[in-house]
């Protein structure tokens, strides 16, 4: 190979080392998630996690209320807080009466905070606001 191509073989090297690296390094995941998926028999429902957090100003104990003993007097939850998903408590039977089955603590937290201010889908008949199939 000719001296003159090397310096275009070590930058080609180079470029490519930096995309597999890219490509194979582990994605990092976000202390808040931007959006969750709720994937139901009646459609899945995206729940825009950031917009709600950001836009809207909702705290943290107002959907993770199992935190709430963790709230200091200002309202903020400590950094290593670790909220859990309603499915780790809420199952989608509940023998236990005082423990809303998964849908019913759902739809008990989202359709109440929406009545509460008055905004987005609450009533029976606006499933599809929210729901997609």
């Amino acid at each position: 190979m000719p001296t003159r191509y090397f310096p275009i073989a070590i930058f080609t090297a180079i470029l490519i080392a930096v995309a597999c690296y890219g490509f194979l390094r582990p994605a990092e995941t976000a202390a808040v998630p931007m959006r969750v998926l709720l994937d139901n028999s009646a459609g899945m429902v995206i729940f825009d996690h950031a917009k709600h957090v950001d836009e809207y100003g909702a705290g943290c104990v107002e959907c993770h209320h199992e935190l709430s003993d963790e709230v200091d007097d200002d309202g903020n939850l400590p950094d290593d807080a670790e909220p859990t998903s309603c499915a780790d408590c809420h199952s989608k039977v509940s023998d236990d009466p005082d423990v809303p089955n998964l849908m019913d603590a759902y739809h008990q937290s989202c359709m109440g905070c929406h009545e509460e201010n008055g905004s987005g889908p609450y009533e029976k008949d606006q499933c599809n606001q929210c729901h997609f199939k």
